[in-house]
């Protein structure tokens, strides 16, 4: 919800600042503060476009997505420097892996941090989601059904966006109770000694 709010209105009187050590955030075009390294840091749209493919190639398990196997920071960058700030330059690193397109438009949307334009706050939807600026007609149709089972309503009881709440045991969890059980009635050994 802070990127949505940090890009609504963006020619406003007053400014509004991201405060937190997420570096997530330097894919929102605005201002942020970093109060663990005390960084101020202030993305245009391009450079926040930027950082949003340099995510979308090195990952972030925090947020439960892997980027391109084996690419890190250092190397994403290194790599969009190179090669350029493009979808297809995205593309051409995770094919370079053993990876496919899928593969990266799929990473690309969980790296992305809603905009304003892509979430309309009275109805709590996701109106769009991010769609690579090279992207024809026909592509945009090949992803249509996709896109379409991620939009629509943002609710805190969605069993899409909420399998179980957090403060429930695991299955496995659960699992290893029941193996873990102990009895008062002893044990029987099977090995017989002569």
């Amino acid at each position: 919800m802070l990127s949505i709010l940090a890009t609504e209105y963006p020619n406003r009187q007053d400014k509004r600042i991201i405060v937190s050590i997420d570096k997530d955030f330097k894919s929102v075009p605005g201002i942020f503060y970093d109060y663990n390294r005390e960084e101020y840091h202030q993305p245009t749209e391009e450079e926040a476009d930027n950082f949003h493919l340099i995510q979308t190639l090195m990952g972030d398990s925090t947020d439960g997505f892997n980027g391109v196997k084996g690419v890190g920071p250092v190397a994403a960058e290194r790599w969009l420097n190179d090669n350029g700030y493009t979808w297809e330059s995205v593309v051409a690193l995770y094919e370079k892996k053993g990876q496919t397109e899928q593969d990266a438009l799929t990473n690309a949307w969980m790296a992305r941090l809603l905009r304003k334009e892509e979430y309309n706050k009275k109805q709590k939807q996701i109106t769009k989601l991010w769609t690579p600026k090279n992207y024809q007609t026909a592509d945009k149709r090949r992803i249509t059904s996709q896109v379409h089972s991620v939009t629509g309503l943002l609710d805190e009881d969605d069993s899409a966006l909420f399998l179980q709440s957090p403060f429930d045991p695991l299955p496995n969890d659960l699992k290893k109770e029941e193996d873990s059980t102990e009895t008062t009635t002893g044990t029987t050994d099977s090995h017989s000694v002569d």
